[in-house]
């Protein structure tokens, strides 16, 4: 999951927990990367996201990498498991 972020750091360790806890209960092989915004330019989404992937490229050697963007204020509720 790449978490593009910025000032919402009440929804940030709300998001960590429910999501590491929702994705083991589906089974799923998974990271988290957070990908923080630290100016005060614009809210840039997009940069952050080619940001978290460069990182993700540099650092992973395997075939197949799935790539989910997710917002840190929306989380899953039903038990359906669209991450895998």
């Amino acid at each position: 999951l790449i978490v593009p972020y910025r000032n919402k750091l009440k929804h940030l360790v709300t998001f960590i927990p429910y999501m590491n806890k929702y994705l083991r209960q589906l089974g799923v092989d998974y990271s988290i990367i957070v990908s923080e915004q630290d100016d005060d330019k614009e809210f840039n989404k997009d940069m952050l996201v080619n940001v978290a992937v460069k990182y993700i490229s540099s650092k992973e050697s395997v075939d197949k990498i799935y790539l989910c963007i997710h917002d840190v204020d929306i989380f899953p509720i039903k038990a359906t498991n669209y991450y895998r």
